[in-house]
């Protein structure tokens, strides 16, 4: 293995989502630095980075919404009276 291989560093950016209105959940930022194959180019690491960026985030989207849709349905309950 080489050491002296170019490293690219990949971001995927702060995403906000307001699936309830005056309410908000983020997801990211991520960052994730790739090793660059000697047949790749720079822009094909970033591609190939940024892709599991991608599919990451998708994974924590989903685990979020599930999270901000159980806190306000437990904060409307809670002032509604009901279940704290």
């Amino acid at each position: 293995m080489n050491d002296d291989r170019e490293v690219v560093e990949v971001t995927y950016g702060l995403q906000k989502f307001s699936p309830v209105s005056y309410q908000t959940f983020d997801v990211g930022p991520f960052s994730i630095r790739i090793t660059k194959s000697d047949h790749e180019t720079e822009e094909q690491a970033f591609k190939r980075g940024y892709a599991f960026l991608e599919r990451q985030a998708r994974v924590a989207f989903k685990a979020q919404l599930a999270d901000f849709l159980q806190n306000v349905k437990e904060a409307a309950e809670a002032a509604r009276g009901g279940k704290r």
